[in-house]
């Protein structure tokens, strides 16, 4: 099984637009990567571009986003969306919460989330904690391993 297509992008921050720190220090992200990105809802139009462009929009095919935890697309996504006066896509609205199904599977919650999982399962992590897209590959293989 492969990864088929990916889709990441920075985004410009409005509201802190000058990176703490403690920002820094957890994610790796430093303030050069995203100055002069693209805003949020540049970002969210090319995530809903990408989805059309992957069939993922048609109704006849099941896709679903996979988060650690609820906190991305239950509070963080719809409050920064709301704060901006974006719409929230209705893609957004439903995910699985990997967290969740990997307690259900493995009877124990994973209290340092994908760190937990894929030291659970005998998985190597892919990545640096706290970055959207080595998350992914992290989660790539906790999802093929199921």
């Amino acid at each position: 099984m492969e990864i088929e297509s990916t889709f990441h992008m920075y985004v410009q921050p409005v509201v802190h637009p000058q990176l703490t720190p403690f920002c820094t220090e957890l994610t790796g992200i430093i303030q050069a990567v995203v100055d002069g990105q693209p805003s949020l809802q540049q970002v969210l139009e090319r995530v809903d571009e990408w989805m059309a462009k992957e069939g993922l929009l048609d109704p006849t095919v099941k896709s679903i986003f996979v988060t650690c935890g609820d906190w991305d697309l239950k509070v963080m996504l719809p409050g920064q969306c709301q704060y901006l006066g974006l719409p929230v896509a209705d893609y957004f609205k439903q995910w699985i919460n990997l967290k969740k199904a990997y307690s259900f599977a493995m009877g124990s919650w994973p209290k340092n989330g994908l760190l937990d999982m894929n030291k659970g399962l005998n998985l190597q992590h892919i990545g640096r904690p706290h970055s959207g897209i080595g998350k992914n590959k992290s989660f790539f293989l906790l999802l093929y391993f199921y």
